[in-house]
């Protein structure tokens, strides 16, 4: 067994080792495939997909699999949160990932929610998809935080 296939066994979500390397990694590589003011690629590279997969890279668990695909327009992004999720984003992320936290309590790797929108909790900064690509926001002016 290499020490990248080693997990740790943490609360809530078990994270590779090497997770921090892998969630870089991972966003280098979605960074640099978003084109500026190009369209949200629903189903694909959403906000839900985007951090979708983060989670993935962090544990090697995709807690979004069966959303993958399932629609193409934010309508049908609606459904699928009714039909396979728990309703609304907020609550199938809670299902997904478990209880709320306070964004105080963010810590890097987690994801973050605010406005009807998940991100990638980087520290003090949250990063989400937008039109224009990745977009910043502050950790501390989330709604709530998931645990990974």
């Amino acid at each position: 067994m290499t020490s990248a296939s080693i997990i740790f066994w943490g609360d809530p979500m078990n994270r590779y080792l090497d997770w921090e390397h892998r969630l870089n990694d991972y966003l280098v590589t979605v960074g640099s495939s978003i084109t500026p003011g190009a369209q949200v690629a629903w189903g694909k590279m959403d906000c839900c997909i985007y951090v979708a997969g983060a989670v993935e890279a962090i544990t090697g668990t995709d807690p979004m699999a069966d959303f993958r695909g399932r629609y193409r327009t934010s309508a049908g992004a609606l459904r699928a949160l009714r039909k396979i999720g728990s309703g609304d984003l907020r609550s199938t992320l809670a299902t997904r990932l478990g209880t709320e936290k306070p964004p105080a309590s963010a810590m890097r790797g987690d994801i973050g929610y605010s406005d009807g929108a998940c991100g990638i909790v980087i520290g003090k900064i949250t990063l989400f998809l937008g039109a224009g690509g990745v977009v910043r926001f502050p950790t501390l002016k989330l709604e709530c935080a998931y645990s990974v």
